[in-house]
């Protein structure tokens, strides 16, 4: 659903852009380390931390370029909450990378 409502949000409301993305990332992170170490932390920092090390540990096709995208996302969303920059673009990027990293997370979860 997260992902859906940031698709669906107006390019210039990038906040709303921003948190949908970075919700829909951080939860589809959530599941597949659920589903690939049996556990996952509700901190987000060690949610992007831990995915960072499975997925190189794992040495998993593609996984360094989303777990850099996870990291950024939650980077992004952090400079939504606390700064006063336009991050229109930035969100704009942002929503173009949730549906490879919501696959991506989905491929694992079958996987295991």
């Amino acid at each position: 659903r997260f992902a859906a409502q940031a698709a669906q949000a107006a390019p210039h409301a990038y906040e709303t852009i921003v948190h949908n993305s970075y919700y829909a990332m951080f939860h589809a992170a959530r599941a597949a380390l659920l589903a690939v170490d049996g556990s996952a932390s509700t901190n987000h920092g060690r949610v992007v931390e831990t995915f960072k090390r499975t997925v190189r540990r794992r040495r998993l096709a593609g996984g360094r370029d989303h777990a850099v995208a996870l990291e950024a996302a939650f980077e992004l969303r952090m400079k939504a909450d606390y700064g006063s920059d336009d991050l229109t673009e930035a969100g704009r990027q942002l929503r173009d990378q949730v549906a490879p990293f919501l696959e991506f997370c989905r491929k694992l979860v079958d996987a295991a």
